[in-house]
């Protein structure tokens, strides 16, 4: 990293959402709730529109969510986790571990309202060309319908010369 980078490390980040909008899962009813999907696919040799190079090694995902839950909910997780593939193809994604070599992550959701940030740093030395966030939704069905859970994905891709920040 050169000096001037020093004072303007943005310029060397890049940052993408990694699903197509914020999702709202809402248990209204008195049954549960098991929501699974799969955020965009991306090329990360795309050199288009602000589309990454094979420059970009490493990557913070950030998960912001927020959680209220009513009267009688007593479960609830949101579970995410990378996973990359050679092709674009659906069927061709497996999870792909972080830095830490743990394969997934998930943030407990229980009684009242919170909210936070979840993240995880990888490196995508060893990744397929083409990635995507899955991410899995279980809340607890209430007798009032106040327990949901929104959120989003976003990647915050580095070169390859830095890992990522703490």
């Amino acid at each position: 990293m050169n000096y001037s980078d020093i004072h303007d490390i943005g310029s060397r980040l890049k940052s993408f959402s990694l699903l197509d909008n914020t999702r709202t899962v809402n248990a209204a009813a008195t049954t549960l709730v098991d929501s699974t999907s799969n955020g965009i696919v991306f090329d990360r040799r795309a050199a288009t529109a602000g589309g990454l190079t094979d420059l970009y090694h490493s990557v913070k995902i950030l998960v912001p969510f927020n959680h209220t839950s009513g009267v009688g909910s007593t479960v609830g997780s949101l579970t995410w986790n990378l996973q990359d593939s050679l092709t674009s193809a659906s069927t061709g994604f497996a999870d792909y571990d972080d830095i830490d070599n743990t394969t997934g992550q998930s943030i407990a959701m229980t009684s009242g309202s919170h909210s936070g940030i979840d993240e995880a740093d990888f490196r995508l030395d060893n990744a397929r060309r083409f990635i995507r966030v899955q991410t899995a939704v279980i809340l607890s069905g209430t007798t009032v319908p106040t327990n949901f859970v929104d959120f989003s994905v976003v990647g915050v891709f580095g070169p390859g010369d830095q890992p990522p920040a703490d």
